[in-house]
């Protein structure tokens, strides 16, 4: 019997990998155009809800929207905030009264109708929250909240500034209070 002896390496089968790689793209094309066919499609769907609801909200508007509306002028406008705001000056008037002996007005700052923005500098931490239970009692005062209270940490016996916020009640709610 006859021996053969091949030194030579086995090739391997190259084939099996050649249709393995013509599978993967062919699938990955078929991939690419159902996407390229298919986003449109999704696109007009889209485009058809996206119409029918802002037809939904248009007619509502048209609902809510009466045409007995006037339009507002300036001067409209003026003597609405006169007749429904309190007047800034009084406002401030009360305020002031109601500081405590030692405390100062640092500055005031009017942000829109009927809300201040006041700072002041008060003795002690008490002194500001004696100050807050003051303006909240004061009946033309809707609501006050603390923004800011601070002090520096390196002074000895610094004075604190608080920043209030310090929303006004309107004047007709005003009068009635007075009616009562």
């Amino acid at each position: 019997m006859r021996k053969d002896i091949n030194l030579l390496p086995e090739q391997p089968n190259v084939r099996p990998f050649r249709w393995k790689m013509i599978f993967g793209l062919v699938g990955v094309f078929l991939f690419c155009i159902a996407i390229f066919l298919g986003y449109p499609m999704y696109l007009q769907k889209q485009t058809a809800a996206l119409r029918d609801q802002v037809d939904d909200l248009s007619m509502q508007l048209a609902a809510q929207s009466t045409p007995e509306e006037t339009p507002i002028t300036p001067e409209g406008a003026l003597q609405q905030l006169q007749t429904e705001y309190l007047p800034l000056s009084v406002l401030l008037t009360k305020l002031h009264a109601l500081l405590p002996e030692k405390a100062v007005v640092v500055g005031v700052h009017y942000s829109s109708a009927g809300v201040v923005e006041w700072s002041a500098q008060f003795s002690t931490l008490e002194a500001v929250a004696t100050y807050m239970a003051a303006v909240q009692a004061e009946k033309s005062v809707e609501n006050v909240s603390i923004v800011q209270v601070e002090q520096d940490p390196l002074v000895k016996n610094k004075p604190y500034v608080a920043v209030l916020m310090v929303e006004g009640i309107s004047s007709a709610l005003q009068e009635e209070e007075r009616k009562e």
